[in-house]
């Protein structure tokens, strides 16, 4: 069982969870990484929202069709990438 600095334990996490490497608390670490995640996706999310209007334009896009040379599937795999950073 860890003990930060203030006294409180921290919690034993499932698998997945489990296997990640306690951070020091404080310092604003978490806060970082949660922000550059953030930022991360929503510059990912709003890129791919214009250049989907622009492949719907032309015809490109087959929103809801996985065709490797249309460009929904990539969407999806990115966006949704990005969203497990």
């Amino acid at each position: 069982e860890t003990i930060d600095k203030l006294g409180r334990t921290h919690a034993h996490m499932m698998f997945p969870l489990c296997k990640v490497e306690p951070w020091r608390m404080g310092g604003g670490e978490f806060l970082r990484i949660t922000s550059r995640g953030v930022f991360q996706y929503v510059f990912v999310r709003t890129g791919f929202a214009v250049v989907g209007l622009f492949a719907e334009w032309t015809g490109n896009m087959d929103e809801g069709e996985f065709k490797v040379d249309k460009l929904y599937m990539w969407e999806v795999i990115i966006v949704n990438a990005s969203q497990s950073w």
